[in-house]
């Protein structure tokens, strides 16, 4: 199974206090253009699923991703647990669970440093743990039978 692990696109500032403010934070011009230009990348590995945080700037990436896709078949959920604060292993554990009854061949996660970073450290069983640029995916390959990926490579954006 193929798995994109994608960062948001650049955000407004960091001056908020609570989770509530920081869900609300919104992408600048430059995020927008950032996500856009991930878009193709997309559009040649045929998502089976997309998961999206609830987050405002991880739901305007994907709203940018998606405008160069055909995703008339991909199952799109917003998950609450891939936000900022989520917990990698447990999402690692729930990939696992779901995987094979949700019939999942291509992944994309729209989600936030620092689970992004950790996601791909539990995916890949330590192997790595790299730090994400706005709208940078890590792709990886990942064996269902093993339950341990492999960091294919890292994807930047173009803007």
């Amino acid at each position: 199974m193929k798995i994109f692990i994608m960062r948001h696109g650049q955000a407004e500032d960091i001056a908020v206090t609570t989770k509530e403010q920081d869900a609300k934070r919104a992408l600048t011009k430059l995020g927008e253009a950032q996500a856009a230009s991930m878009s193709s990348l997309f559009s040649a590995a045929a998502l089976s699923h997309i998961w999206v945080s609830p987050y405002l700037r991880a739901q305007q990436t994907y709203q940018q991703v998606r405008k160069g896709l055909d995703i008339n078949n991909v199952d799109v959920t917003t998950n609450t647990d891939i936000t900022p604060y989520g917990n990698a292993s447990s999402l690692h554990d729930y990939l696992d669970a779901v995987q094979q009854s949700d019939n999942i061949s291509a992944l994309l996660i729209v989600s936030h440093m620092p689970l992004v970073s950790y996601l791909v450290d539990s995916f890949t069983a330590g192997q790595q743990s790299p730090l994400f640029q706005t709208a940078a995916v890590a792709e990886l390959d990942y064996d269902v039978e093993t339950m341990k990926g492999e960091l294919v490579t890292m994807h930047l954006p173009t803007a």
